[in-house]
């Protein structure tokens, strides 16, 4: 009778892993979103809890974890070197620009040179 002690215990211990609070402690659950395209992805998961998410990493462009970002013109790229200026009237991809009198304008109207050198200066020749 106690020879088959031992075996006894074993057949438990192997039932145990099978379904039981060894197999829970070797792999613990671990519950989660198990969905590739999810922005909260984890591969990890072994108990799918419905909890996917997909719109809350999305860039600009749509991907999820994407790096593109807007930028002050509304662009949508991952190039922070082609982003916008803004111009001397203070607006993100105007085309204003100052003048030699220093007037801010989008116009090409020409600021003229009087006859004492000054820009847009008043001074006539008398004739």
């Amino acid at each position: 009778m106690y020879k088959h002690i031992p075996v006894i215990l074993i057949c438990l211990f192997f039932v145990q892993c099978e379904k039981g609070w060894l197999n829970e402690a070797l792999n613990p659950a671990v519950a989660g979103c198990n969905i590739s395209t999810a922005c909260n992805y984890n591969p990890d998961v072994n108990q799918f809890d419905d909890s996917c998410e997909y719109i809350s990493c999305l860039d600009c462009l749509g991907y999820a974890n994407g790096v593109a970002v807007a930028d002050s013109c509304g662009t949508c790229d991952a190039s922070p070197l082609n982003d916008c200026t803004q111009d001397c009237a203070n607006v993100w991809g105007g085309t204003a620009v100052a003048d030699s009198c220093g007037n801010c304008s989008a116009s090409n109207i020409a600021c003229e040179l009087d006859c004492m050198g000054a820009w847009g200066g008043t001074a006539v020749v008398d004739t």
